[in-house]
């Protein structure tokens, strides 16, 4: 029975795999989906760069001031001097308007993500009411890096997470698969009674909801 099922399931999978090759507007709309999944990825990559690049970014405002250059000088130094790709994240948040906008405006536009809202925060005050800005920016620098450090030991500790939760979830259907090659009498009464269907369907219904919940679990704490 056990042999009926993967069959009847292999079988339908190919069905619809063959369905697809064709059906051109069927295909074509799963490789738009694909082709937008990995835009979206490539997008998170990118921003996750950028964020991890703002640290050295804010410290070499920070050494530009220490210089003695001008908060104002010390963000044109900040645009044409920071790492890739922040720097060519500036240069499209900016385009050309980056020598004629008022510093006020430039800070709003570069420093607009939450993450960099204590920065933004400095570079405001410390532009209208002076102070040690250097410092500052180097505190927040700090900052950064260890919620950068955070993150990513948060990233890790999700994958473990889903990793287990796979493991857990995927260990029934594979000792019944072990049982069925190597005791199939034992196997036998899940497929040929009504309980054992029921405990199935059962089985099947909690695995499903329990790697749903990691699932969200883990994206709540990537976020």
């Amino acid at each position: 029975m056990m042999t009926t099922v993967v069959v009847l399931g292999a079988g339908i999978l190919g069905g619809i795999g063959m369905w697809m090759v064709s059906d051109p507007a069927a295909l074509s709309a799963l490789a738009g989906r694909l082709k937008e999944a990995v835009h979206r990825w490539e997008r998170f990559r990118w921003r996750e760069r950028i964020i991890d690049q703002w640290p050295d970014g804010l410290t070499l405002l920070s050494g530009a001031v220490k210089a003695g250059l001008t908060l104002d000088e010390a963000l044109t130094v900040l645009m044409t001097e920071s790492p890739q790709p922040l720097r060519n994240h500036i240069a499209r948040l900016l385009g050309e308007a980056s020598h004629w906008l008022p510093f006020q405006v430039r800070v709003q536009i570069l420093f607009k993500d939450p993450s960099l809202s204590l920065a933004r925060a400095t570079l405001l005050l410390s532009h209208a009411a002076g102070g040690r800005a250097a410092d500052l920016l180097e505190s927040c620098a700090r900052i950064l890096r260890r919620k950068s450090e955070l993150r990513e030991k948060a990233r890790m500790l999700t994958a473990q997470a889903r990793l287990t939760a796979w493991v857990v979830g995927l260990s029934p259907f594979v000792l019944m698969a072990l049982l069925q090659v190597l005791s199939p009498e034992l196997i036998r009464p899940f497929f040929a009674s009504k309980a054992g269907l029921f405990l199935l369907a059962l089985v099947i219904l909690l695995v499903t909801a329990g790697l749903w919940t990691v699932h969200v679990m883990a994206k709540g704490l990537d976020a």
